[in-house]
């Protein structure tokens, strides 16, 4: 009885239309399922061919990766110099026409309304704008430029002992005036002292003891 109750509610049920409508669900993910694996192992031998590529490009990019490190290592640093003053004005002054050109440009598709005038007033200006500030920079490399070219400058040589023809150089000497005359300037021991001849002028005379008034003696007389 128990058993014939269970088999009616189990046909009752399955006969239901949740119970059909779960059925067709199941079913449909089935067949999803299987069409999914079905395109996976149809694209496994891509992927892995994929796969392999994305390796063999990782260990390519690798190996340049180190060769240009090499490079930049054995580059010396006194090749890198800074650019020059022309360089820099001919770069400037380049820029400027491609900025001009581009102004140009930006006017003719605004004349044939090829762009609107928001478009057009925000490119033109900042065409513009960069136009001139690039003028502006070139001229002021062309004046510093010309500062240098005016001032010039002198490099000091170091004395040599040597004329440019090898003879060693010797500095001119004094005219000979002579001998000089005149008393040493200290004394000098173990040397007896110069003797200039008998002076013209008498000594002064001796006091008389008489206490007579002392008459000088008139030089040369």
């Amino acid at each position: 009885m128990i058993e014939c109750e269970d088999a009616t509610l189990d046909l009752q049920f399955s006969d239901g239309p949740a119970a059909r409508g779960m059925e067709r669900s199941r079913n449909q993910l089935l067949e999803e399922n299987r069409r999914i694996a079905r395109e996976n192992v149809d694209k496994e031998s891509q992927f892995f061919e994929l796969r392999n590529r994305l390796l063999q490009l990782y260990h390519e990019g690798k190996q340049l990766k180190s060769v240009v490190e090499q490079l930049q290592e054995n580059i010396p640093a006194s090749n890198c110099h800074p650019p020059t003053l022309d360089t820099i004005q001919a770069l400037l002054e380049a820029a400027a026409r491609e900025a001009e050109d581009e102004s140009e440009k930006i006017a003719s598709d605004f004349l044939s309304s090829t762009i609107n005038t928001e478009d057009f007033l925000e490119k033109f200006i900042g065409s513009r704008k960069d136009l001139h500030l690039r003028r502006v920079r070139a001229e002021k490399a062309a004046e510093l430029m010309r500062e240098q070219n005016r001032v010039p400058t002198t490099n000091v040589l170091p004395f040599s002992r040597f004329t440019s023809a090898g003879v060693e150089y010797q500095p001119p000497s004094l005219p000979n005036m002579g001998p000089v005359i005149g008393p040493p300037i200290g004394p000098v021991y173990g040397s007896p002292m110069p003797s200039y001849g008998t002076s013209q002028y008498l000594p002064y005379p001796t006091p008389q003891s008489t206490g007579g008034p002392i008459s000088m003696p008139t030089p040369g007389l």
